[in-house]
């Protein structure tokens, strides 16, 4: 209700979506995303990544892209809810589902644009993913919560708060295990966290590191 007046152009909502316009317009595409609130440094590209299918097949249209988040938040209460079940059976799952489901904040992140927005559901889907990985002994699962827990860093700079955790649990779960039978596995995280640096690192290289000078 009323989604089409919730990505007017105003404070982060309104920067982020010229940047978009500038991308899908003028063909200048972000190597990183919105500017952090300390002013000198940004969160990660990938928000922007998130958002640019919309935005081109829109033309940049704010109701469009709002509906991405939108969607994005009725993602994670099907991440919560495989989170909760994997955790603590299927009751649990549906518990932590309908309290995601009917969270006001919850409800008010994915009505507007702004990049913190996708951090619960992509953090509620790499924990989801790396605790089935353990709990089901299949690998497999560490490749799909590599890749929430990128889009979990570049949602937010404090997002990297959550990757210890994960890394511990990785690690644990790697050695309870043959050697030759998680290499694979090791391979394809890499070349995840890999791909996830590399527009920040081009970024880098073209600015004489501002964003390494901005945050120290």
């Amino acid at each position: 209700v009323g989604l089409t007046g919730r990505g007017e152009w105003d404070d982060d909502q309104g920067t982020e979506l010229l940047t978009l316009l500038h991308w899908v317009r003028d063909g200048h595409m972000p190597l990183v995303g919105p500017q952090a609130s300390f002013a000198t440094g940004h969160h990660g590209v990938a928000y922007y990544w998130i958002l640019a299918p919309s935005a081109f097949l829109s033309d940049v249209d704010p109701a469009v892209v709002v509906t991405t988040v939108a969607l994005v938040g009725i993602a994670g209460v099907a991440a919560a809810w495989w989170l909760g079940r994997t955790v603590g059976g299927p009751l649990t799952g549906h518990v932590a589902a309908l309290l995601m489901a009917v969270s006001p904040s919850a409800i008010g992140s994915s009505t507007f644009l702004w990049n913190a927005n996708i951090v619960g559901p992509t953090a509620a889907l790499a924990a989801a993913a790396a605790w089935h990985a353990w709990r089901t002994r299949e690998l497999g699962w560490w490749v799909l919560a590599a890749a929430a827990t990128v889009l979990l860093v570049h949602a937010h700079l404090l997002a990297v708060l959550a990757v210890p955790p994960l890394t511990a649990l990785f690690i644990a779960d790697v050695l309870r295990r043959p050697r030759r039978s998680v290499r694979g596995v090791l391979a394809a995280t890499a070349l995840i966290m890999v791909a996830g640096l590399v527009p920040v690192l081009v970024n880098e290289l073209h600015t004489d590191f501002a964003e390494t000078r901005g945050i120290s």
